[in-house]
């Protein structure tokens, strides 16, 4: 089977060109190893510098975690500690998805202390014209040193900075569902955890489709075009630009002598300038004619710059500040 590809940003991350099972990403990403628990021992060195064999005792309660096809060391954990071994992940994982071909992405970092899967759980296509994707994203970790975490998104893994953009802002993000190793108990539970997210998460996504039809449905006229734009450009400012051009009519004129308000002016007409140029030229020409001219265009002319005109990172897009901006361009285009 050669269902897949590293990707050219990290080596460490390997993209199916077509989902395959759980089982077969675990063997194809060289993760199909196992977790092995070995008691931890203290003791002290003699005189020699030797360890001392009448000293040697167990530390009660902790266990060194370990790769069963390596023996590399993961970490150190108390015996209230209960990994989710990479074969359980799968397994979970395929029976949350019917057991379908479902994994588009894994990776696995730092020695196999992480281990990422990415399940592709659906698509729609606003209008017949505008393609999209929905992902399951599933971490784990071997460490101790975090949780189990199930992240929902539109966004499909293609290097490790998502990733890591993905687990630094994981716990702020909506939809997310954070399980604590030391409260799993069995894996029932995250069975039905998971399941249970899934659903949710379908159900979000069903009315996220719903709403972008109706966006898509909808006329705009030229006075609402230039009001949304204004009000995206002033909730993506910075706050000192907002702070330099908030004072009163009758004052802009002087305080536009001063420097520091020149700047913070030019900043801001140029924010709005080029997401009028995104919605004038419909994309460069790439705007399907069936959705131009509606909320669903005057929307992806602002969420367009946020995640490909104003220099983003990765981190920021996927789940950061540049996510909350885009979906509040997406609320304000059905209620401006």
């Amino acid at each position: 089977m050669t269902n897949a590809t590293t990707s050219r940003l990290d080596s460490n991350i390997q993209l199916f060109p077509s989902p395959v099972t759980p089982r077969e990403a675990l063997s194809l990403a060289d993760l199909d190893w196992g977790i092995d628990a070995v008691p931890v021992w203290s003791g002290h060195p003699n005189v020699f510098g030797h360890p001392d064999i009448t000293d040697v005792r167990r530390i009660p309660d902790q266990y060194e975690l370990r790769r069963n096809d390596t023996g590399g060391r993961l970490g150190t954990v108390s015996d209230k500690y209960h990994p989710i071994e990479n074969g359980t992940l799968a397994d979970i994982i395929g029976e949350s998805f019917g057991n379908e071909p479902s994994i588009v992405a894994a990776a696995c970092w730092n020695g196999g202390r992480r281990v990422m899967l990415q399940a592709k759980t659906g698509a729609y296509d606003v209008a017949g014209v505008d393609a999209n994707e929905f992902y399951a994203t599933f971490l784990a970790s071997h460490d101790g040193g975090g949780a189990v975490r199930f992240i929902p998104s539109t966004v499909r893994m293609e290097c490790m900075n998502q990733v890591n953009g993905f687990i630094r802002a994981a716990d702020a993000m909506g939809g997310v569902v954070r399980l604590s190793h030391v409260d799993i108990g069995d894996r029932s539970k995250v069975a039905d955890l998971f399941a249970g997210a899934i659903s949710n998460v379908d159900r979000a996504n069903a009315a996220t489709v719903e709403r972008l039809e109706d966006y898509a449905s909808r006329p705009v006229m030229a006075d609402t075009v230039r009001d949304y734009i204004d009000r995206v450009a002033w909730e993506i400012a910075t706050p000192q630009t907002r702070q330099l051009l908030s004072n009163t009519a009758e004052t802009v004129a002087e305080n536009l002598k001063n420097n520091a308000v020149q700047k913070a002016a030019r900043r801001y007409a140029g924010v709005r300038d080029s997401m009028t140029e995104l919605y004038a030229s419909c994309d460069a020409g790439n705007m399907a004619p069936a959705v131009r001219g509606t909320r669903f265009h005057l929307m992806q002319a602002a969420t367009e710059y946020l995640t490909h005109n104003a220099n983003r990172s990765d981190a920021s897009i996927v789940d950061g500040e540049t996510a909350k901006q885009s979906r509040f361009a997406v609320e304000l285009a059905g209620t401006i």
